[in-house]
């Protein structure tokens, strides 16, 4: 059996709540698999959130790849699985990789300084589908899958950095842009060009998403 890992950063306001909360949930479920969740301490030589946004998803990964582990799912603070969560990792048995769609096109959400690094045209970013960042798994034994995390990790300091929208056309000069979305942008474009199917949330049934578990269970009850 390969070893599986759910990794998480929590730092600042509710999200080290929301990290504490995603590891207790997973022991009440049972998941075989081990947990990393990182309060308040980057992972090594990851730069802070403020100069590379969201720098510190692919360098979880690399902390679990370093430790050993095979199989290893991203799951964001607000994240509240609703069940058992073996169905995902069967999907990166199967596939290699975990990505869900997230429903924009990249293009909406992809920064003009970042369509060179990624090896894309504007034109071409909305024609690619767009991922969410709040899960997001590889297996690190699948070589197609371990190359698209190498990117994902060497390309961080010149794909992630941009603007949250696109104000005064901070982000593009193109007004169709909306705003950039850093680490789920990079990822999108990276599992688009191999091929990649992104998972549609629709086939999604075991998590949910929000900021607190009452917002939750309300929304999602179990």
């Amino acid at each position: 059996m390969k070893k599986k890992c759910i990794i998480n950063y929590s730092s600042g306001g509710w999200y080290p709540k929301g990290g504490e909360r995603l590891k207790n949930r997973l022991k009440e479920l049972e998941f075989d698999g081990e947990t990393i969740i990182a309060i308040n301490k980057l992972p090594v030589f990851c730069k802070p959130h403020s100069e590379v946004p969201y720098m510190f998803k692919p360098y979880m990964f690399l902390l679990a790849l370093d430790l050993g582990f095979e199989q290893v799912i991203w799951m964001d603070s607000a994240i509240y699985p609703v069940k058992k969560i073996d169905p995902l990792f069967d999907i990166l048995e199967n596939t290699g990789h975990l990505i869900l769609l997230n429903g924009w096109t990249t293009g909406e959400w992809c920064a003009d300084s970042a369509l060179e690094p990624l090896g894309i045209t504007r034109e071409e970013s909305f024609n690619i589908p767009h991922a969410m960042a709040n899960v997001l798994g590889f297996d690190f034994t699948n070589k197609e899958s371990l190359d698209v995390f190498y990117k994902y990790l060497h390309g961080a300091e010149k794909t992630f950095p941009g603007p949250w929208n696109n104000d005064s056309n901070t982000a593009s000069i193109d007004n169709r842009v909306l705003g950039h979305r850093h680490d789920q942008t990079a990822i999108s474009v990276l599992a688009y060009k191999v091929g990649w199917r992104f998972t549609p949330t629709e086939e999604n049934n075991i998590i949910c998403y929000g900021q607190n578990e009452n917002f939750i269970l309300n929304a999602y009850p179990a």
